[in-house]
């Protein structure tokens, strides 16, 4: 795109001082019309016409090339505004899928505590009935002692 810019601002560049050369040509010619043949005219005008042509052509072609690199740009910050919002959701997700794995890690733990107690609990039970059982069996008098 550069090279065909620098190419056509060049064209533009000579094309304009053609087209003022020409008006200078033409001015003069205007004053020494006797001496000009109807084709040289014509020559001259169709040099205008082809001189204005390729300044419509360059201004359209520049017009072109202005708004290619609009729409370029446009559509990279689009793509650009897409990938931050896709880096933002992904680190929300990961946010929250850590929350609810330190959640269900605080679950288990409290599971585990609890099981543990009941566990710790019941064998204190278990061992109290047994020193009951036993100090009752111990207590006891044999019949034939009485």
């Amino acid at each position: 795109h550069a090279t065909a810019a620098a190419v056509a601002a060049a064209a533009a560049a000579a094309s304009s001082e053609a087209v003022t050369k020409q008006q200078q040509q033409h001015h003069n010619n205007n004053t020494i019309t006797t001496t000009l043949t109807k084709k040289q005219a014509s020559e001259v005008s169709k040099a205008h016409r082809m001189a204005k042509d390729a300044e419509k052509a360059l201004e359209q072609e520049r017009r072109q090339n202005l708004k290619r690199e609009q729409r370029r740009l446009s559509q990279e910050r689009k793509e650009f505004k897409m990938r931050e919002r896709e880096q933002v959701a992904v680190a929300k997700a990961s946010e929250r899928l850590q929350r609810e794995q330190s959640r269900e890690e605080r679950r288990r733990k409290k599971l585990e505590l609890r099981q543990e107690r009941e566990r710790f609990a019941q064998q204190m039970k278990d061992a109290a009935l047994k020193r009951a059982a036993e100090l009752v069996a111990s207590n006891r008098i044999p019949i034939e002692i009485t």
